[in-house]
């Protein structure tokens, strides 16, 4: 009897569950799925203006843009057309609200614009890490809340106005951030955060990033960067990421860091025709210039001490060489061709073959094989990047005539003033670390007179 008595009890609370559970679903699976459909379907259709967002995705490389999106449904579907576009170009395509999963809206026709962010499939590997097939998550004081169905990115749509659309002031304000690149060095330099003062600022220099030497990429090389700066002798780098244009400024997809605080704004200064940072609690703004904005501490001492350990203790300069630029390979070529000498060095220790040593020179070697000059130098620190050189005793030498072609011949004059020159040169050193232990020397040297003229290297 207790048996039966549990039975019936059990029975019981599942008959009273199931008259509950018909009470609160009065519609089935499928149709509460068409109504979900439906409605997301009208909400993104009914919006006048469509739909605003900025996008950030990625892992190693952040990537991000600012969409616009105008959905038009086809009557009685939950599918239709969509206008994407961002603050420089526009492309249409298909879109598709279904049930898998949950709600889901799908771009399921290629779009130009949207589409360099998403790696739909291994198939085509098109983006960094976007994704076209976008799960419904919610609805939160009018915005619509997606996660990505593949990649768990989030996707949020606020309802965009008809002046959201005309994005001039976008595109105007892109040609004169990029033009701030027309330099050798663009870069942010801060007062205030990260440790910095007037007196002792922090500098972050920009630089080109990998990803857009790949094909795919190449036609956003203005949108990527990456980020190296220097704490004490340490040097650090940003994984690679893009900038994100929008009414507001510049968005750092990837922020810098440091002390707690966080640099991923930047806002135009039409007044002071600056960029400058605009995050809480810092102060600076982008900097541009052609000679180094900031280096590697000690970047003289480390040129100076790194070329003693060289093969050929200098630096060679060439006439052939890639790393010349300008004026120096006019020079260079003539006294090369020329009858006493075949190649000029800027080295920092010299022996005579008596085994006599010396300090920093230029080193002319003779074109007959074994036959030297040497013009003794002092090297004369004007920075911690910056450096000129003085001719400061005799020329020793085993070529005939030497002193006569140093004094005499107008490329070689041309040569020594520009090395000797009273300004001086200014560096930009890397030095990267290697897991076995080793390091490599990355140089660039410029003619303060003209940064135009310049040379680099590596050791």
């Amino acid at each position: 009897m207790k048996k039966i008595l549990y039975i019936l009890l059990i029975l019981g609370i599942f008959s009273s569950c199931d008259q509950e559970f018909e009470e609160v679903f009065d519609q089935t699976p499928t149709e509460r799925k068409n109504e979900a459909k439906a409605e997301l379907t009208k909400v993104l259709a009914n919006a006048e203006h469509g739909w605003k967002t900025v996008m950030v995705v990625g892992d190693k490389i952040k990537a991000g843009d600012f969409f616009l999106f105008k959905f038009v449904a086809e009557e009685g579907q939950n599918n239709g057309e969509v206008t994407v576009a961002n603050p420089f170009d526009t492309s249409t395509s298909e879109f598709e609200v279904r049930s898998e999963n949950g709600t889901v809206l799908n771009f399921n026709t290629y779009n130009e614009v949207f589409y360099w962010l998403v790696t739909p499939n291994g198939w085509e590997p098109g983006g960094v890490g976007g994704d076209l097939e976008l799960v419904y998550v919610k609805e939160e004081n009018g915005k619509l809340h997606f996660r990505g169905k593949a990649k768990e990115i989030e996707l949020v749509l606020e309802k965009a106005s008809a002046d959201d659309w005309d994005t001039t002031t976008i595109q105007e304000d892109f040609t004169n951030f990029r033009a701030r690149f027309n330099t050798n060095f663009t870069g942010i330099r801060l007062t205030k955060g990260m440790g910095a003062s007037e007196e002792k600022p922090f500098v972050a220099v920009f630089f080109d990033a990998f990803i857009t030497n790949k094909a795919g990429y190449s036609e956003k090389k203005d949108f990527f960067y990456g980020i190296k700066y220097w704490i004490g002798e340490q040097r650090n780098e940003t994984a690679e990421a893009s900038f994100i244009f929008t009414k507001d400024g510049i968005t750092l997809t990837n922020p810098l860091v440091i002390e707690g605080d966080t640099l991923s704004k930047l806002s135009y200064n039409s007044d002071l025709d600056t960029w400058e940072v605009a995050n809480e609690g810092l102060e600076g703004e982008v900097v541009s210039s052609d000679l180094p904005i900031h280096s590697h501490p000690n970047a003289t001492d480390h040129l100076f001490e790194v070329l003693k350990k060289t093969y050929n203790k200098g630096w060679y300069f060439s006439p052939w060489s890639a790393s010349w630029s300008g004026k120096f390979t006019e020079i260079l070529g003539p006294i090369y061709d020329g009858p006493v000498i075949n190649y000029v060095v800027l080295g920092t220790e010299f022996a005579t073959p008596e085994g006599v040593e010396y300090g920093p020179g230029i080193y002319l070697k003779g074109s007959v094989w074994g036959t030297y000059a040497y013009l003794p130098v002092e090297v004369i620190k004007n920075g911690e990047s910056e450096f000129r050189m003085e001719w400061t005793g005799e020329i020793i030498s085993d070529i005939e005539g030497v002193e006569d072609f140093i004094a005499t011949d107008s490329n070689m004059q041309q040569m020594l003033d520009m090395l000797l020159n009273e300004t001086g040169w200014s560096l930009a050193l890397d030095i990267h670390d290697y897991p076995d232990g080793s390091k490599i020397y990355s140089y660039e040297m410029y003619y303060m007179p003209d940064p135009s003229y310049r040379f680099y290297g590596s050791f």
